[in-house]
């Protein structure tokens, strides 16, 4: 599996460089209305040179004033994985 973390209203382009394996992944996550709020998910199955595997994003939350986002939200981000 590879789980990429994401934050709230992320821009989907940053996930461009996996349209080789992923060609409709960014229609998927319009389609499900995944946005990278705190502890959502999409689990995506597909094939990986014929073995099935999982391409998982959660969202980490918003980011603060300073434009990061806190520990505590990584830190449930982890446990949830």
């Amino acid at each position: 599996a590879k789980a990429i973390i994401v934050e709230k209203n992320f821009d989907v382009s940053s996930l461009n460089y996996l349209n080789k394996t992923f060609p409709a992944l960014n229609d998927l996550i319009k389609a499900r209305h995944f946005s990278g709020n705190l502890l959502s998910t999409l689990v995506i199955p597909y094939a990986n040179k014929s073995k099935a595997s999982y391409l998982i994003l959660i969202g980490a939350g918003k980011k603060d004033k300073l434009g990061s986002i806190d520990v505590e939200s990584y830190r449930r981000v982890i446990g949830k994985l």
